[in-house]
């Protein structure tokens, strides 16, 4: 297994450091100390790299104060070439900002944008077009006043 030198992985640091920031942001986040750790997860930098692990800074800032934490990031198995620690570290970047379903119902905001989204396409398929999803809305007064508040008309709510 070929090492490192300390100036290869000073300029392996910098680079993610520097151009791949986001991944080491996310690096952090899949791996914090304790994942129950509550607060905000700020100034994340690599600071060292070694065939066997990453290790990873980060300030975890909550009401009370702001804490300079670290976490590794583990090899496994470890590479046994330089090259297949850029790929891996590659993999890893595309683990953590990986999209999860699970967002779409866990964040409030996407979870409100696909009912209403449902609902529309309901509303639209029973009452038998735009303009039969109008006249629905414009019968029932307090659906009316919300809809008007919010889009100004029924009409402008259904196009």
């Amino acid at each position: 297994m070929t090492e490192f030198n300390e100036q290869a992985a000073s300029r392996i640091c910098s680079h993610m450091n520097d151009d791949h920031a986001i991944s080491v942001y996310g690096m952090v986040l899949a791996n914090r100390s304790s994942p129950n750790e509550k607060g905000e997860v700020k100034d994340t930098k690599m600071t060292s790299i070694t065939m066997n692990e990453c290790t990873l800074s980060y300030v975890l800032c909550n009401k009370e104060s702001s804490d300079l934490k670290t976490t590794a990031v583990k090899f496994d198995p470890p590479p046994q070439t330089v090259p297949e620690v850029r790929r891996r570290l590659i993999e890893i970047h595309h683990k953590v900002l990986a999209p999860n379903p699970y967002w779409l119902v866990t964040d409030p905001l996407s979870l409100a944008i696909i009912i209403i989204s449902i609902c529309l396409a309901y509303g639209t398929y029973a009452f038998g077009g735009k303009e039969g999803l109008s006249t629905a809305i414009t019968n029932v007064q307090l659906v009316q006043n919300l809809i008007t508040t919010i889009f100004g008309s029924a009409d402008t709510f259904a196009t």
